[in-house]
């Protein structure tokens, strides 16, 4: 043994968190986000979800403010009371899986890289 150190390169994490699928469930309230990583809850800017009926066509932002506490690949938002009359007041949007879309815009969330890396604005329909 020579007691020399173990050298190497640091080569940090620029995985951007994607959106894999998401799933409502109106008789709970909840929105279920499952992402391709562990994404920092604490960073979750509700506000910039919106839901709609096809990917990309906004109905309605969502002003939630309640999520899991969780560093996890699935983050849970409790909808509020709110959100859930304006979703179901709608008839154009959130009745099936075929007309149940998220938009995610950028920044939304970020995973637990230092530094960290942001979520990109994406859009899909409801698994």
């Amino acid at each position: 043994s020579n007691g020399s150190a173990l050298q190497g390169t640091f080569q940090p994490d620029t995985t951007v968190p994607v959106l894999l699928y998401f799933g409502l469930d109106m008789n709970t309230g909840r929105l279920l986000l499952h992402f391709s990583e562990t994404v920092n809850y604490s960073t979750l800017v509700v506000r910039n979800l919106a839901l709609g009926s096809a990917p990309g066509i906004i109905s309605t932002y969502l002003t939630s403010t309640a999520i899991s506490a969780n560093y996890s690949a699935v983050i849970v938002i409790y909808l509020s009371p709110s959100d859930q009359d304006t979703i179901k007041r709608s008839r154009t949007y959130a009745t099936s899986l075929a007309n149940t879309a998220l938009t995610f815009l950028t920044g939304s969330v970020q995973d637990t890289a230092v530094p960290p890396n942001y979520v990109l604005y994406s859009s899909a329909y409801a698994a």
